[in-house]
């Protein structure tokens, strides 16, 4: 099994939501872990859109990066935001580590619930076609 690890700060959402479709699409050659600084349980906003996709991802929950330790992972996909300093030195040498391009913490502060929503549904289908994208290419060619 190949080992990727999702790795966010601030709004879990989107790699909730990354991690979801990698599991989906890769579940028979994927071990996919999500890690967020404050962990937390599946976000009902990402619930909700990914059950629009027809996927579940209730039982989804995102681990702290300590709580993972010297885990080895092949690849670690982070958002561009998120600076190398905040990651495990461990995991920078061992893995090759993806910048998600496009990948943000979609909705605004003082936007609508329906917009955030909408934001994060457009989200969906650039993290969605991204993980096909990265399966695809990536991930065939090492298996």
């Amino acid at each position: 099994m190949i080992k990727i690890l999702v790795w966010t700060e601030g709004d879990p959402a989107p790699g909730q939501i990354a991690a979801g479709y990698f599991r989906f699409y890769g579940h028979a050659y994927l071990e996919v872990f999500h890690t967020d600084v404050a962990g937390a349980v599946a976000d009902p906003s990402a619930v909700q859109v990914m059950a629009e996709d027809g996927i579940d991802i209730t039982s989804l929950e995102s681990s702290t990066p300590d709580s993972l330790g010297p885990a080895e992972f092949q690849y670690v996909l982070v958002p561009e935001s998120i600076p190398n300093h905040h990651l495990s030195s461990g995991w920078k040498k061992q893995s090759r580590l993806i910048r998600l391009p496009g990948y943000h913490s979609p909705g605004q502060k003082g936007t609508l619930a329906e917009e955030q929503l909408q934001q994060l549904r457009d989200a969906r289908e650039e993290i969605k076609k991204y993980v096909l994208k990265f399966i695809g290419k990536e991930i065939m060619s090492d298996i």
